[in-house]
């Protein structure tokens, strides 16, 4: 959006108008507890507990892998083992 010709905007209203435009929330990251900044389609998808890969990885140290991968074809589960 342009501005209109020969209206000059204040910096007041420009403010106030970026701030009714910005949709999202805050959090706090579960590992650092910084606050950070994310958008609606980042909130949808879940991406709100940490601020920074750096932290996602912090928080997987020592975790073990729970799933099992479903396409491993070796041994028993290989469609060419033979008895």
């Amino acid at each position: 959006m342009g501005q209109k010709k020969g209206y000059k905007q204040t910096i007041e209203h420009i403010q106030k108008r970026a701030n009714t435009q910005k949709k999202g929330q805050y959090f706090y990251c579960i590992i650092c507890n910084k606050e950070f900044w994310r958008k609606p389609y980042e909130i949808k998808m879940g991406n709100n507990k940490f601020c920074s890969k750096k932290c996602y990885f912090e928080w997987q140290k020592g975790k073990k892998k729970t799933i099992k991968n479903p396409f491993d074809k070796s041994g028993k589960n290989n469609p060419n083992f033979q008895n």
